[in-house]
């Protein structure tokens, strides 16, 4: 059995950036702050209560320290000197999400779109809410808003195209993240989900898209391993490991490149070259069940039975319900 390897997760796409977006303020002179300390910004707020810049500053660094209850104090306080900054209502948002509170967090959104009614940016954020709670009618209607407001708006049709996915229409997606590149060429994601999503269908195109995508990142090794896989899968078996290859050049931690080396080298019955590949997958993750199982086969191969039960010993050791390991062992007594 084969990792799974499905298209881009819509959650992990969707999740905000913090600090991605310029914060205005209403203070001039923040770069001279201890930013680093939570205590000295705690006493430059004590002597300027009404500064909101220093309860942003302070409010990161809560959210650095994973502490989003505190970072969700100051936002709101920052938001009751400056409730014309977009980007608290963003950052607020974000952090009651992280902090499990959904609902409240597009709350927030609805309170920052009622004073600010055009901004593109809340607009944005309330469709990727929308996306990530599946109210996807709902997104569809925002969405809409954004469009009127900016008909070219390539980040909107990349989320579209999400709405499109989670909706089972695969057509209109792709016509979508089309319409997001067309608008945007350097808006990375949505390559990457035109060649996700092609892929999942086996279009060669797909290869077209990472490549695109990769000329924009060229480091981005996830992009990089979907390519690779896309080629396996397309059953251009020689490109794809020259991909994986080049892909451990680029990053030689990425465990995925070996396995995967490993499963096409079994199944040309290069099975020392496997081995090689496999052993370097479990270094990086020793407690992948099936990367085991795998060598175990190989050394099956190679007539090595005392290797071979070990591995699936500990393959059933990490993954005691599945009955692939069971029969293996069972095979071997």
């Amino acid at each position: 059995m084969k990792k799974n390897y499905s298209i881009s997760t819509i959650a992990l796409l969707l999740i905000f950036c913090a600090f991605a977006c310029k914060n205005k303020t209403t203070e001039t002179q923040t770069t001279i702050l201890p930013t680093d300390d939570i205590n000295a910004l705690s006493s430059l707020i004590a002597q300027n209560p009404i500064s909101d810049s220093l309860y942003l500053l302070r409010a990161k660094l809560y959210m650095l320290n994973t502490q989003h209850d505190s970072a969700i104090t100051d936002l709101r306080r920052a938001l009751t000197i400056q409730p014309k900054n977009a980007s608290y209502y963003s950052l607020l948002s974000e952090n009651l999400m992280l902090n499990n509170d959904s609902k409240n967090a597009i709350q927030i959104i609805d309170s920052g779109l009622l004073v600010l009614p055009n901004d593109i940016q809340l607009i944005q954020d309330k469709i990727r809410l929308q996306l990530i709670l599946t109210q996807y009618m709902e997104a569809m209607a925002t969405l809409d808003l954004l469009f009127l407001l900016d008909p070219e708006n390539a980040y909107g049709y990349y989320l579209a195209g999400h709405v499109f996915i989670e909706s089972g229409d695969t057509g209109r997606a792709v016509n979508s993240y089309q319409k997001a590149v067309d608008f945007d060429p350097e808006l990375t994601v949505a390559w990457i989900q035109l060649g996700d999503v092609l892929s999942h269908m086996k279009n060669p195109i797909s290869i077209k898209y990472y490549d695109n995508a990769i000329k924009l990142n060229p480091n981005d090794i996830e992009t990089r391993h979907n390519k690779a896989y896309a080629l396996q899968n397309l059953g251009r078996i020689q490109e794809a490991i020259l991909q994986y290859k080049e892909n451990i050049l680029v990053d030689s931690t990425y465990e995925l490149s070996y396995y995967n080396l490993g499963i096409l080298y079994k199944n040309m019955d290069s099975i020392a070259e496997s081995i090689q590949m496999l052993n370097k997958s479990i270094l990086l993750n020793p407690e992948e069940a099936y990367t085991y199982y795998t060598r175990g086969e190989c050394y099956l191969k190679l007539n090595d039975k005392t290797s071979a039960k070990k591995d699936f010993e500990k393959a059933l050791s990490l993954r005691p319900e599945e009955n692939d390991f069971k029969k293996a062992l069972e095979k071997l007594k």
